[in-house]
């Protein structure tokens, strides 16, 4: 009886190690964008679409170049994830980004193919700066959507806010000047994306952007263990 009950807790003793190994392969790193609003159900789709175009960000307010230089700093962050290739939408035509919105919204295969044939990609992102206050503190909100032309589903969206008065915000400001900026700024140097409009827009970007994530490799895929079934056949090989 001591002998079996021996290699029972070793065979338990294996299955946790087992376990752990199994846990460990499956683990992820956390985006380093921990607290954005971003919704991307199937990673996987990133890899199937290989050209985006990103339209000009929709804007009402009262700063008329904001939308075109802020546009640009996406596509840019975008290019920078290596996922897929990034264009610009340069000719302005009111009329693509009604039907972009049509598409977008109804996702009939009607609107669709029409969008997908003005542009001649396989997705398009397109979105709006919901908000944008510069002074007294920097604020920006975006809404974002990336759309699968061809399946006609939504493969990635962002809906967030960003204020340099928040604390979290703050630090990762800090992260962004110290890891993607690489310049020297002086005594400035972070404060700088709470000064100037220009370094917070690129933060914005960047944070978005770094919300595509590919997905896991097959290596790091999380299997389902039934534990109880391991052990029992542990067991059951031990004790024969």
């Amino acid at each position: 009886m001591r002998n079996r009950a021996n290699r029972e807790r070793k065979a338990a003793a294996l299955l946790a190690a087992v376990l752990a190994g199994s846990a460990c392969a499956g683990c992820v790193q956390q985006p380093e964008t921990r607290g954005i609003g971003y919704c991307l159900p199937r990673p996987r789709d990133l890899t199937r679409i290989h050209r985006v175009v990103v339209l000009e960000l929709d804007y009402g307010g009262k700063y008329p170049r904001l939308p075109q230089k802020m546009t640009e700093a996406l596509a840019g962050a975008m290019r920078e994830r290596m996922i897929f290739q990034v264009d610009l939408d340069r000719s302005g035509d009111p009329e693509l980004g009604e039907l972009a919105r049509r598409a977008t919204s109804n996702r009939t295969l009607k609107d669709l193919s029409a969008l997908r044939e003005a542009v001649q990609c396989d997705a398009v992102l397109i979105g709006s700066i919901r908000r944008y206050e510069p002074y007294p503190r920097m604020q920006m909100a975006l809404n974002l959507q990336l759309l699968d032309l061809r399946r006609g589903r939504l493969v990635w969206g962002l809906d967030h806010s960003w204020d340099t008065a928040d604390r979290a915000t703050e630090r990762r400001i800090k992260e962004f000047f110290r890891t993607k900026m690489r310049k020297d700024y002086g005594p400035l140097d972070w404060r700088l994306a709470v000064l100037s409009p220009r370094a917070f827009e690129k933060f914005v970007a960047s944070e978005a952007a770094g919300t595509l994530r590919r997905p896991d490799s097959p290596a790091e895929t999380r299997k389902t263990i039934d534990a109880d079934a391991v052990l029992g056949g542990l067991r059951k090989t031990l004790t024969n």
